[in-house]
């Protein structure tokens, strides 16, 4: 949130997401972390009933966010910005090899800023 804050982007919202499942992601690295071989494959297979169960969890999760709760840990971060200065400067600044690239190939398709 500070990188973004500094780089000129105003935070309208943050949370965490993947939070209900966050136990279980700890639990499983964590036993991944005392094996000698690193994360397993089984990780990543789970049988129907248990990933029925996880989605159901991660659609109840995700309905708590859109009804506007934050939660302050997950395995992820949701954040949504805006540029603060308005919308001239969302445009991608140019870089000073890009006007050579212009002057060699035409018009390279690039919005000059102000």
């Amino acid at each position: 949130v500070t990188k973004l804050e500094s780089a000129g982007f105003e935070v309208l919202r943050v949370t965490s997401f993947i939070s209900v499942l966050l136990p279980l992601m700890a639990l499983s690295r964590w036993r991944d972390a005392r094996k000698t071989r690193g994360p397993s494959a089984s990780e990543l297979h789970v049988s129907p009933p248990v990933n029925t169960a996880l989605r159901a969890a991660l659609t109840a999760e995700r309905a708590l966010i859109r009804a506007g709760l934050s939660f302050p840990a997950g395995g992820s971060l949701f954040v949504i910005a805006r540029r603060a200065s308005g919308p001239a400067e969302a445009l991608p600044r140019r870089r000073p090899d890009d006007q050579e690239d212009q002057e060699k190939d035409g018009d390279c398709g690039c919005r000059r800023l102000g």
